[in-house]
């Protein structure tokens, strides 16, 4: 199983990057909008995570420069235009976010789709990975040699 996970702090990655080794899963990063998009037109993924909270481009990145609008227009995009892409279509969009409005709550759950989900971080619990393997039992069944 391929993750692609879109954020822009390393090291708030090293718990999940643990989780998904364990389960023998691959971690793609994207550290801004940008390269996700970039990403996600020539690869396909099993699960995108996506902190709303990001760089729009490499710029930004460098600068420091982050702003939750961002990850709202990524996730719009994503499913807006996956569809053309062949690799991310109807991709599970895992949404994480530490703050958030109810109105940009809102601007984000009016682009998921019924498998997706939003999840608040901290992610160090046992709702992160139930939250994960829920998303992503639907692929694992389809995989050859996996679920019979």
């Amino acid at each position: 199983m391929k993750v692609l996970w879109i954020d822009d702090e390393n090291d708030s990655l090293t718990y999940e990057r643990g989780f998904f080794r364990s389960l023998g899963w691959e971690i793609t990063d994207a550290h801004h909008a940008e390269l996700a998009i970039q990403l996600l037109q020539s690869t396909r993924f099993d699960l995108v995570v996506v902190d709303l909270i990001l760089p729009a481009n490499p710029y930004e990145l460098r600068r420091g420069m982050v702003n939750p609008e961002n990850g709202i227009e990524l996730v719009a995009r994503i499913r807006q235009e996956e569809k053309g892409w062949g690799t991310a279509s109807n991709v599970p969009l895992l949404i994480v976010s530490a703050v958030m409005t109810s109105d940009q709550r809102e601007q984000v759950e009016s682009h998921l789709g019924v498998r997706d989900e939003f999840i608040s971080k901290p992610l160090l619990d046992d709702r992160f990975k139930a939250c994960v393997r829920r998303m992503t039992s639907e692929q694992q069944a389809k995989r050859p040699g996996v679920g019979g």
